[in-house]
């Protein structure tokens, strides 16, 4: 059939759909197709362009090449797989599925080595949870992968002559990639980065650490390498049997389109194609060492940890860097694509929490028990102690001794000792316990704090007569508020007690040396808030003044002209008004502002107290921290009508680390005195380093929640607040808490004296 005739049916068929170039174009790809063959894909093409115009030209392309190994009868079946793919895994597989169609679809339909993931979805679950010992995903995806959650795999293994193979494939893959949790892969080590010769502490995660070399793909693919090598030396150990398994398939080959390319290129091959050997070929490949794979090599035998994988990039690095060319090549060994740092990342810290969670709701369950069913004495508690008061003496015994060490679990007795009182293990925090050992090494002390806080919750509910948080009875205090529960969607009422205390002045240097510090600085500063202490404005329309009023004026006369009578509102008068704005500084005091943070915040405060005393805008600064629902605490720093002086100065330079940042009453409070300060504009700017936090539960959305509807609270009574934060992760919530434009995060703490000032003039004008 001529070009011209397969036009014409091109366009009968598709109509004006296509453009006539595009027909033609099409048609002279057409002309040399056997007869038989043309039928099978003209009576095709309506099926495939309505689905995708993409997928209509590839298979245009495809088809004509299929024609040498397809026969007119296998064309049909051929195009419903490709829409099957098309519908599973999108265009570009089904692009991949039309390219390889002797692997992807004749060998299936023989019956030859290929195996689908369904098919054995079931099997290789099982098989991952029981090395994993908790539940995981599987998945399909273009290449293999695994974020500690979710296992990708192939939708199908066609690389080998049998299904059997094809499965073993399948288990090693997911063996290989259970490991990357199981040795540590995503869990940056905490040693220090000097060892590995930076010169300063940053890199605290892999991002930070690959930036380091000039060329950071480069840097992950050899890290990739690095790690393949040790988790394969470990499955040789463990799993002999899997990998002598192994050692039966085919050869693997990869990377031979690298070789083609410059030497950096072809290091990195070679590299790779000798951990794919290294694998078949064990324990004789530890000796099959050249120039290239001797680095590599020495790593697969030694490596014990993610540090000796680091230290083996750079060696790596270093001799790849001197070689000719630029790295551009995609690694991608067939039994792991690409490693998900910040997928991993997501993934570990949820399961921390979890982790975290339910231990302290198991030990705080054990702990009210033992104290509400015990004598206060057989804990060692002052006599008289109430079981409440013992949960208190417990809490201060966990300040003094910190962390629980792996000893302290005596599993033999089934004893949990922390300090010196003891709590028989009950099966399911005995397991919680092992688990908390084995993710972090220890029970930190904050878990241990936060159960303490749940056996005083259980306490408070059992107060209320058993009836739970919904039937609590009101607390009592310096100031009560309620706290917004938004899994009921409603007020837990009365809840919160907040108590006023004040800051214990510090006399010494600190307000000296940071006015010192920056006495440059400063001077700026007062002469920028002196030129906002006066603020002008031209008043219309006034019976005396400065000026004519040339728009009153020009009404006058028309007015007169029409028979009125005309207005004696003439001049414009200029006013200068005083500024009335009232601001609040409420300052997080949590134990994790600590060290230069609260130095920052301080030198702050100064700097800002001296600007202001210029300027003559009304202010106050408190301080918040707490312990529970029961203990928030507001530290008074500068009262409104308190003059900014020595004693003032004082007490900023006294402002220190206290305990937990449960926000929502702080700002509960402070707007309460705002409500109560004469202003135009009242301003609530929050100092923090972190997000909403307490020890016996209170964090996480249900935090983050709280403090959103007392800010919400805040903003319906004419108070805008504004939060200064450092906390590098501010962007995930702050916005959700204050509003996109209403909270800065400043990265680098020395700039905080030096942009407060300047944020506050931005504020206020």
């Amino acid at each position: 059939m001529d070009s011209n005739k397969i036009s014409l049916a091109l366009d009968s068929m598709l109509g004006a759909e296509i453009s006539d170039w595009e027909r033609e174009e099409l048609a002279e790809k057409l002309v040399d197709v056997p007869k038989e063959i043309l039928r099978e894909i003209m009576s095709s093409l309506p099926v495939i362009w309505p689905v995708s115009y993409a997928l209509f030209l590839a298979f245009v392309d495809q088809a004509v090449k299929a024609g040498s190994c397809l026969k007119p009868s296998q064309y049909k079946e051929w195009v419903k797989a490709i829409l099957d793919v098309y519908e599973a895994d999108g265009l570009r597989q089904a692009q991949l599925f039309m390219e390889e169609v002797e692997d992807k679809y004749l060998c299936q339909i023989r019956g030859q080595g290929g195996i689908r993931l369904e098919d054995c979805e079931a099997r290789l679950l099982l098989y991952a949870r029981s090395i994993l010992g908790r539940d995981v995903k599987l998945t399909s995806g273009r290449h293999p992968f695994f974020d500690t959650e979710t296992i990708g795999l192939p939708a199908e293994v066609t690389d080998f002559d049998t299904p059997d193979k094809g499965f073993l494939f399948y288990k090693f893959t997911v063996t290989f990639l259970l490991h990357l949790d199981i040795l540590g892969t995503y869990r940056f080590p905490s040693s220090t980065i000097n060892e590995l010769g930076f010169n300063d502490d940053v890199p605290l995660e892999y991002g930070d650490f690959f930036k380091k070399f000039d060329n950071p793909a480069l840097a992950q693919d050899l890290f990739l390498l690095a790690e393949s090598a040790r988790i394969c030396a470990a499955l040789h150990k463990e799993y002999p049997g899997l990998m002598n398994d192994m050692q039966k398939l085919l050869p693997i080959e990869n990377g031979d389109h690298k070789r083609k390319g410059n030497d950096q290129n072809r290091f990195v091959a070679d590299l790779e194609q000798w951990l794919l050997s290294s694998i078949q070929t064990y324990p004789e490949s530890s000796s099959a060492k050249s120039a290239t794979t001797d680095c590599l090599a020495d790593h697969y035998d030694h490596a014990q940890s993610v540090w000796d994988s680091l230290k083996c990039t750079q060696t790596l690095y270093k001799q790849c860097a001197c070689l000719h060319g630029s790295y551009a090549a995609e690694l991608c060994l067939p039994f792991i694509g690409k490693l998900c740092f910040a997928e991993a990342q997501i993934q570990i810290d949820l399961r921390r929490e979890e982790l975290k969670n339910s231990f302290m709701q198991a030990l705080g369950t054990q702990i009210y028990d033992e104290l509400k069913n015990t004598e206060p004495e057989e804990h060692q508690s002052p006599a008289g102690q109430s079981p409440e008061q013992g949960a208190g003496t417990l809490l201060a015994m966990v300040a003094e001794h910190g962390d629980i060490e792996e000893e302290d679990l005596n599993a033999d007795q089934e004893v949990f000792r922390i300090g010196t009182m003891e709590f028989d293990l009950s099966e399911e925090l005995s397991a919680r316990a092992r688990e908390v050992f084995k993710e972090f090494g220890k029970i930190p002390g904050d878990f241990i704090a936060g159960a303490v806080g749940r056996a005083g919750d259980l306490f408070d509910e059992s107060d209320d007569g058993g009836q739970g948080d919904d039937a609590s009875k009101p607390v009592t205090g310096e100031a009560v508020y309620d706290e917004w529960d938004y899994r009921r969607a409603g007020y837990r009422k009365n809840w919160c007690k907040v108590f006023m205390k004040e800051v214990q002045p510090a006399y010494g240097t600190f307000v000296e040396n940071t006015l010192r510090k920056h006495k440059g600085l400063l001077v700026n500063l007062r002469r920028q808030f002196e030129m906002m202490s006066i603020q002008e404005k031209f008043e219309k329309r006034q019976r005396e003044g400065d000026e004519i009023d040339l728009d009153a004026l020009i009404d006058s006369v028309s007015d007169t002209r029409a028979g009125l009578p005309p207005s004696e509102r003439l001049f414009i008068r200029l006013q200068r008004n005083d500024r009335q704005i009232a601001a609040l500084f409420l300052v997080d005091m949590s134990s994790s502002t600590e060290g230069w943070v609260s130095t920052a915040l301080k030198e702050a405060l100064i700097l800002m107290s001296e600007s202001l005393a210029v300027l003559g805008d009304r202010y106050a600064i408190y301080g918040f921290s707490g312990m529970r629902r029961t203990r928030s605490e507001l530290f008074t720093v500068k009262k409104f009508d308190e003059p900014y002086g020595e004693a003032v100065k004082n007490k900023i330079a006294g402002i220190s680390p206290k305990e937990y940042t449960r926000m929502a009453p702080a700002i509960r409070h402070a707007s309460h005195i705002l409500e109560n300060t004469e202003g135009k504009i009242r301003l609530l700017i929050t100092l923090s380093d972190g997000k909403p936090e307490d020890y016996d539960g209170y964090k996480g959305l249900y935090a983050i929640e709280d403090t959103r509807h007392a800010l919400i609270e805040a903003k319906n009574a004419g108070i805008h607040p504004f939060c200064i934060t450092v906390d590098k992760e501010a962007h995930s919530y702050m916005a959700h808490m204050y509003g996109e434009v209403n909270y800065i995060f400043i990265d680098k703490l020395a700039q905080l004296p030096l942009r407060m000032p300047e944020i506050y003039r931005n504020l206020t004008t």
